[in-house]
């Protein structure tokens, strides 16, 4: 099918149109034959473009993220099915782990003071090794889809709908709120696994017991693996797992007071 403000070819039950962001109205869009580089995939799977380099407009963008803002999960199926999606999904990824390395940082600023060591080290460093083992956890991801739940699907799939499930955790962001910043916290990390499970479930067509079983061995793995980078000295963890710091800097407190003693 093709738009028709733009002529661009659509992939299949596309709501809006992925090169000019115009809202497709079922039964206006006209057949058009698949050019060279259409595959139609596997019967029952989301048709893909092979080897498509264009990217998507700002606005069809934007329109995905509305979408899921508004909790609309069946965009999930056409990020899944849109290869032009796969560096959008991978840079909202990144931003929102960013929100929550700046919420941690700005944390640290009303509860302490504002030290440019900490947001270099929770901020900065703790985002890379947010966004490094997110992508870790995917794999993890792609891994059980593939190997354990034997369905034939592609990491560029599983990355885009990881990319943009993972909106949630730019919650994290507003931890630095006093009194409810813990709180704040959880609700990130909760809606994110949640969110997570509810995209695959939408874009694989997965019972949701097998969504979970798919997402949680990588989100326990990101969960798990980032504590273990925070010390009293390094920081090196974003939103929520700052607080793991205030931990060992009372347990760094307590063993001196103990010796002195």
């Amino acid at each position: 099918m093709n738009c028709e403000a733009c002529g661009a070819n659509l992939v299949e039950n596309a709501k809006f149109c992925w090169k000019c962001g115009a809202t497709v109205v079922p039964g206006q869009a006209t057949p058009a034959r698949a050019p060279a580089s259409y595959e139609p995939g596997v019967a029952g799977e989301p048709s893909q473009f092979a080897g498509a380099t264009l990217a998507p407009t700002f606005d069809a963008v934007r329109e995905t993220l509305r979408r899921l803002v508004v909790a609309d999960v069946s965009a999930f199926k056409e990020i899944r099915a849109d290869v032009t999606f796969t560096v959008p999904a991978l840079v909202v990824a990144a931003l929102a782990v960013l929100a929550s390395g700046l919420g941690g940082s700005f944390w640290y600023a009303v509860e302490f003071e504002l030290d440019g060591e900490f947001f270099w080290k929770s901020g900065l460093l703790g985002t890379l090794f947010g966004v490094l083992f997110w992508a870790v956890g995917t794999g993890v991801t792609f891994f059980m889809l593939r190997s354990v739940l034997k369905m034939d699907v592609k990491p560029d799939e599983v990355y885009r709908v990881a990319g943009f499930a993972a909106i949630p955790l730019a919650i994290g962001l507003f931890i630095f709120i006093p009194e409810i910043a813990f709180g704040i916290g959880l609700i990130s990390i909760a809606l994110f696994l949640a969110f997570n499970a509810l995209a695959f479930h939408r874009a694989f067509d997965l019972p949701a017991e097998k969504a979970l079983m798919a997402v949680v061995p990588g989100f326990a793995l990101w969960a798990i693996v980032l504590p273990l980078l925070v010390s009293s000295d390094n920081p090196f963890g974003p939103g929520i797992f700052v607080f793991d710091w205030t931990q060992d800097v009372l347990d760094d407190f307590y063993n001196a007071f103990g010796r002195f003693r």
